[in-house]
Formats: C-alpha cells, structure tokens, sequence
C-alpha cells in the first residue's frame, strides 16, 4: 500500500510540483493537533464546543484552495461527519475574531519559516534597513494607458458603484 502511496506522490510531484508542495506545507503546518491548541491560546471571547478551529480551517482551506465551490458543499463532503449544523458553522465563521486572523498569519509564518530556510528559498531584502511593499497596478484604474495629464484621481465605475456594474469587463 504505502509503494502505491509513494509511487502516486511521485507523479503527482513530477507533473505538479508547485500544487504538491503547496499541499505538502498547508497539511504540516496546520495538522489539527497543533491547530485546536493554538486557538485555545489567541482566542479571546470564541470558544470550542462542537465546532473545533481545525474543522473551520479544512472547510475553509477546501474552498480556498478550490476543491469545493462553497463551504456548504466542503460541509456536506466532509470526510467524517461535523457534530454541527451548517447554521452553526456558518455562525462560528462569521464570529471569527480578527486577533484569530491576524495571529493566524503570524502563525503560518512560524510553521513556514523552517520550510523556507531548508530549500534555502530565503529572499535578500530589497533595500537593507527597509520594510519594503509593493503596490501592483490593479488599484490604479487605467493610469498605465493614459497619459499623465489625463489620469484622474477618480475609481473606475465598477470600483466606485458595483451594483451598476455590467457584464462586460473594464479595462
């Protein structure tokens, strides 16, 4: 069985080897016995009853990841059955705490950081001494065609009023 296994990883890591890897650090890094603990500690107000944080996780980690559309349909293909209603993961979804969210990045760039050293996969910094960001263009709206004395400092019509939006795309 495992040389089956093995064999299988291997094409998988030959034809996919980003989508492998990817998967190979999202299940090291957010195994559930690390996951339920560590929300036991930054959570302030949530609490555990039937719905654990490593559940929330995979089902929202299944849609991320776009192998179920919606998290009502990672739900109903859950491996073993949530001693939870729909309603009831819903709720604790959208109670998520925002401290949860942020210590939750600070957390993955924990898990990740050995990952990152052993490939050697660490990027120099840009400009020593400097938190460097980098803007891309989509928030600038049709600058990069206009010439600088027509750009104005005014969203697009998509931007600025979604529900006036048509089906077709701008630019």
């Amino acid at each position: 069985m495992i040389a089956v296994l093995t064999s299988l990883l291997e094409r998988f890591a030959e034809n996919f080897p980003i989508p492998t890897m990817a998967r190979a650090v999202l299940e090291r890094s957010f195994r559930p016995e690390l996951l339920d603990p560590w929300f036991k500690t930054v959570a302030q107000d949530q609490y555990t009853r039937r719905v654990l944080f490593s559940t929330l996780f995979e089902l929202m980690r299944q849609v991320v990841t776009r192998q179920q559309p919606s998290v009502h349909a990672a739900y109903q293909g859950a491996r073993k059955a949530i001693p939870a209603s729909i309603t009831a993961v819903y709720e604790k979804l959208n109670g998520l705490e925002a401290a949860v969210s942020a210590a939750l990045v600070a957390y993955s760039a924990e898990q990740v950081t050995p990952v990152i050293d052993a490939l050697e996969g660490a990027r120099m910094p840009l400009l020593e001494g400097y938190r460097v960001k980098i803007l891309d263009g989509n928030a600038l709206g049709h600058a990069s065609t206009a010439s600088p004395r027509r750009v104005r400092a005014v969203p697009r019509p998509c931007r600025a009023r979604p529900w006036r939006c048509s089906s077709r795309r701008w630019g």
